[in-house]
């Protein structure tokens, strides 16, 4: 996992787009080198590193006498680009969120943008990619504060000590939930990832939203 800092890149860019797509750009460049380098890093590894991943079947069943190449490529194994602060590079780009109008649309087109760098990886290379949404407390946390240092305090953004690596939905009305979990569902369809924490009260009925993230999201949380 190699990930990118997208509220920097926000910041950096001080709202304009070009400027961000181009420093964009140049931050997936420098993952995409990190994560190669990862790559032919196992190059010539032999199974008898760990016989229970690489013989006995944990990950795949070869022989001793074996190298793992092979399985660095055609998509069996993959390597991982994290997106760091979605929420914070939207909220410094447009000062919305991505359920507003165009908080929304900007953040799908730089998740779509993403993905299309990635299968161009994928064509390049022959070897897997996968792109999350990082919910890491201590990548978020760390990048906020290194943010806060250089840039300063910025409202909604480096102000909170973490960048948010969920969607968190606190509304109260089931029917505001499924609408804003709607949301979360066009960000799944491209990257699936990300996850949605919802704020709830106890003892709430939960069945019609139980059944949404069933039939829609591939997975969610519920906090008290």
């Amino acid at each position: 996992m190699v990930s990118i800092n997208l509220p920097q890149i926000a910041i950096n860019a001080k709202g304009e787009e070009e400027k961000f797509w181009i420093l964009l750009d140049e931050g997936l460049d420098m993952c995409f080198e990190a994560l190669m380098c990862r790559h032919y890093s196992l190059i010539g590894i032999s199974t008898k590193v760990s016989p229970i991943h690489w013989v006995n079947g944990g990950i795949a069943r070869l022989t001793k006498e074996d190298k793992i190449d092979k399985l660095l490529y055609n998509g069996y194994s993959s390597l991982s680009l994290g997106l760091i602060g979605v929420y914070e590079m939207i909220r410094i780009m447009k000062e919305q969120s991505y359920f507003e109008p165009e908080g929304n649309k900007f953040a799908l087109k730089v998740l779509k943008h993403v993905k299309e760098i990635v299968q161009k990886w994928k064509k390049e290379t022959n070897v897997g990619f996968a792109v999350f949404q990082m919910s890491s407390n201590s990548a978020c946390k760390e990048l906020a504060l290194l943010d806060k240092e250089k840039y300063g305090t910025i409202k909604d953004v480096t102000d909170k000590g973490y960048y948010n690596g969920v969607y968190i939905i606190s509304e109260k009305e089931e029917e505001k939930i499924i609408q804003k979990l709607s949301v979360q569902n066009e960000f799944q369809e491209i990257l699936k990832s990300g996850i949605s924490f919802i704020k709830i009260c106890k003892n709430e009925d939960l069945t019609s939203i139980v059944k949404y993230l069933a039939d829609n999201i591939m997975y969610s949380k519920f906090i008290t």
